[in-house]
């Protein structure tokens, strides 16, 4: 089960563009094998409401549009990262920079095509920066896994036995598994915990 509080995120505007500080913005829920949903919150909310809107990332795109890139808002080299593994794609593709899991979300609804985390000397990715996101966008019918393919290993506090993370639309995650895969040196690449594929 996994839920996201996106309280920059509002409910019938461009999901891209962040609301006043007087709304509440977005709550999105999900649970495995049972789908992903969305609602406005309000300050009377004691459970969830009623009237869920559906998520579910669309089969369908305009084919001229760039593909949309989550970037860290942060920069750095976490953005360089990401941006050394998209620029080896065939891809035509854009970033858009934002902070939090309500990444995820946008995966999960359509309006960004893609998320990633690449290992880097922080360490592994916590467990609760992901787990919540990892289950909205996976249930709207994202791909959700580690950079070469793996699936999340959800156990513990870190995701020490995967190779960074990705959330990503199905029609082009072998693309991007290809390029992490190149763009990535052996020991990154390597299982973390076993030192073997994964």
């Amino acid at each position: 089960m996994g839920v996201l509080s996106c309280p920059t995120l509002v409910l019938g505007r461009d999901p891209l563009e962040i609301g006043p500080d007087d709304q509440m913005g977005t709550v999105f829920v999900a649970a495995k094998g049972a789908g992903a949903w969305k609602f406005a919150p309000s300050a009377e909310d004691r459970q969830l409401p009623t009237a869920l809107l559906r998520v579910m990332r669309s089969r369908t795109r305009n084919s001229d549009a760039p593909w949309r890139v989550c970037d860290s808002i942060e920069g750095g080299s976490r953005a360089e990262r990401m941006r050394g593994i998209m620029s080896r794609t065939n891809l035509r593709w854009e970033s858009v920079s934002l902070d939090s899991q309500c990444k995820y979300a946008l995966v999960a609804e359509g309006a960004a095509d893609c998320f990633m985390r690449v290992p880097g000397s922080r360490g592994p990715e916590r467990v609760w920066d992901h787990a919540p996101g990892a289950v909205v966008a996976s249930e709207a019918g994202a791909w959700v896994g580690d950079l070469v393919g793996a699936p999340l290993h959800i156990t513990g506090e870190s995701l020490d036995q995967n190779v960074g993370t990705l959330a990503c639309d199905q029609s082009i995650v072998g693309v991007v598994h290809e390029a992490a895969r190149k763009a990535l040196s052996p020991s990154q690449v390597a299982h973390p915990t076993t030192g073997g594929s994964p």
